[in-house]
């Protein structure tokens, strides 16, 4: 994983309200399920994909949080957006994907 990405989820997990727990990251979402559900080659990000350098980090400062998802009110308003990292692997070659899920009123 590049440093961007994982920066990126280390800013959204210090601007979040309330974060996802569960080093295995059990407990994602429902929005990253749906998505999942439609991209079946797709996957959450696990602390085991990770390099070594960023687990160590992890340990130390967010010891059983999920580093692929986190919760976020960006705009002080009460109204939660999801950042999910996604991962999929395709041969040889891994991709990485950030998606952050809003959540739209129905009247």
């Amino acid at each position: 994983m590049n440093m961007l990405k994982f920066a990126s989820i280390f800013a959204f997990y210090m601007a979040s309200t309330s974060v996802g727990f569960g080093a295995e990251c059990d407990n994602i979402p429902h929005v990253a399920s749906h998505f999942i559900s439609k991209h079946a080659n797709w996957r959450v990000l696990k602390y085991d994909d990770l390099p070594n350098d960023d687990k160590e980090l992890w340990r130390k400062f967010h010891s059983g949080l999920c580093p692929g998802w986190t919760q976020v009110n960006f705009d002080n308003s009460g109204k939660n957006y999801y950042a999910v990292a996604f991962l999929a692997k395709n041969r040889s070659i891994k991709y990485e994907k950030i998606v952050i899920f809003s959540f739209k009123k129905i009247l």
